[in-house]
């Protein structure tokens, strides 16, 4: 991220003391970085900023989304009321017209007995919901959320566990999961801002709660206004890096397609939107064009589309491998989890998705490796999304030529990553998805998914029960010398 400063930031208190004269020109100083002392969290003039970042955005920025009919909004919303009720209302959006709503990215961390029945709407409460339940029987994250909302002047909320129907015992009904986790698209980005907790590792912790503060130095100058000078440096891509939340695989894309979000940090406050970070002591922080300028978009992917096939293709492998090595309560989620992003991505580029990746990029996506000290992988639930379900470390990096073909790996000796020729010499290398599923034959089938001068890239495949159709175990990188061509149309699993 590129802080907007007018100096550069301080390394320690005492060499803001030495360089520092309160009799000459703040401006004057060098190696100070100067702040505003950030509000406490629960006094007027802290949401006060919160307010005033929005309707800056919304005067002076693009990310703000315009929603203009009941199609644009969840299926339900949570009516807060007014300030002073504590009844909240689950509404169908049906029953509303196009409203303003608040969306809630969350932790719900672990669990006290009986949570989910108390907390979350099923069909035992539906009904009941929807004429009204009390603020104060929510956990602390869902009361601030509510809190926050009212402070910004709106009426409706979203919050997954009480917006989705949620099934309490293992067999029970999901149809109304299964239906709403494939709209989270719409919801977050048609959602006035999003609010992160980021520092909560749970629903019952609260994200409102008082910081330790950083004991800023208080200055006065010439002119009798108080300025406050700190050693702590702005650091959104470590803190946000750091947070509880940011762990959770649903959260990657929850912010990725959110227009703006307001991130609640252990130490900090930020607002993130399509033109940076603002921090709460009024630091702006742009980013370059990289991997965060392309996340913050509000519009997503359109900035990304406008850089390049090539650059397009890496940001897109890297979301994979950062989603890879998130949290997921259910192991099953993984590819609901990034189906937003994925729907988002292949609708921009025109394409159609196969196996949870945009038909256009079929080719490079299917080269992707697992960690070498990863753990196996397996593909339970939705196979048919599997690099979303896969720990994924890196993708092989290689010029594409036409259409894969099948060909055959002769070798001696099968390891997990070399090949060796008689007599000695590497020529090539495989690296196999699940070890147990090392064949103990001599000749394995491949999938030619690229090459460069001189080397294959390859898809390491072994025959299914069907005809025709086989099942990936790895990838591999091999002399061309070594392969032996058999042109055919297969399918592989």
């Amino acid at each position: 991220m590129k802080r907007i400063t007018n100096s550069p930031p301080i390394s320690c208190v005492a060499l803001l003391i030495t360089n520092l004269c309160l009799t000459r020109p703040i401006a004057a100083a060098r190696n100070v970085v100067i702040y505003f002392a950030a509000a406490n969290r629960e006094l007027p003039s802290y949401f006060a900023l919160l307010r005033a970042w929005l309707e800056r955005c919304n005067k002076d920025h693009k990310c703000k989304g315009a929603i203009t009919n009941n199609s644009s909004l969840p299926t339900r919303v949570i009516d807060i009321g007014e300030a002073s009720s504590d009844l909240l209302i689950l509404r169908d959006s049906n029953e509303i017209d196009a409203c303003s709503y608040v969306a809630l990215s969350h932790c719900w961390g672990k669990p006290q007995p009986g949570d989910k029945q108390r907390i979350c709407t099923h069909k035992g409460n539906w009904e009941e919901r929807k004429v009204g339940f009390q603020v104060q029987d929510l956990p602390k994250t869902f009361q601030d959320a509510v809190e926050v909302t009212r402070q910004l002047g709106k009426r409706y909320l979203w919050i997954d566990s009480l917006c989705i129907v949620q099934s309490l015992e293992e067999g029970e009904g999901t149809e109304d999961w299964e239906l709403e986790s494939k709209r989270m698209e719409i919801v977050f980005s048609s959602a006035y801002c999003t609010l992160a907790a980021s520092s909560a590792e749970g629903s019952h912790e609260g994200f409102l709660k008082q910081r330790p503060s950083s004991q800023p130095l208080q200055i006065r100058t010439e002119d009798g206004d108080r300025l406050y000078v700190s050693k702590e440096v702005d650091n959104f891509v470590e803190d946000m890096r750091d947070a509880p939340l940011n762990t959770r695989g649903w959260v990657l894309q929850e912010r990725i397609l959110s227009r703006r979000t307001i991130h609640f940090g252990a130490k900090q406050t930020y607002f993130e939107c399509g033109e940076g970070v603002y921090c709460e002591n009024f630091t702006h922080m742009k980013s370059p064009q990289r991997k965060e300028y392309f996340s913050m978009d509000p519009q997503f992917p359109d900035r990304l589309l406008k850089a390049g096939r090539i650059r397009t293709l890496e940001f897109i492998q890297g979301l994979f491998r950062d989603f890879s090595q998130r949290h997921l309560t259910n192991a099953t989620d993984r590819a609901v989890a990034f189906s937003g992003l994925e729907s988002r991505i292949a609708k921009a580029i025109d394409s159609k998705s196969i196996y949870g990746i945009p038909e256009r990029l079929i080719h490079q996506s299917l080269l992707w490796q697992r960690p070498e000290h990863g753990k196996d992988l397996s593909f339970e639930g939705n196979q048919e999304n599997a690099l979303s379900a896969a720990e994924v470390a890196n993708f092989m990096d290689c010029e594409l030529k036409g259409e894969g073909t099948t060909d055959e790996i002769s070798k001696e000796r099968a390891g997990e990553t070399e090949i060796l020729k008689k007599g000695g010499g590497k020529i090539g290398w495989i690296r196999y998805d699940i070890m147990e599923d090392i064949p103990e034959f001599d000749v394995q089938r491949c999938i030619v998914v690229g090459r460069d001068w001189k080397t294959y890239y390859v898809l390491v495949v072994n025959p299914s029960s069907l005809k025709d159709e086989y099942t990936r175990i790895g990838t591999g990188a091999i002399d061309c010398s070594y392969l032996s061509r058999i042109d055919g149309k297969v399918r592989v699993v």
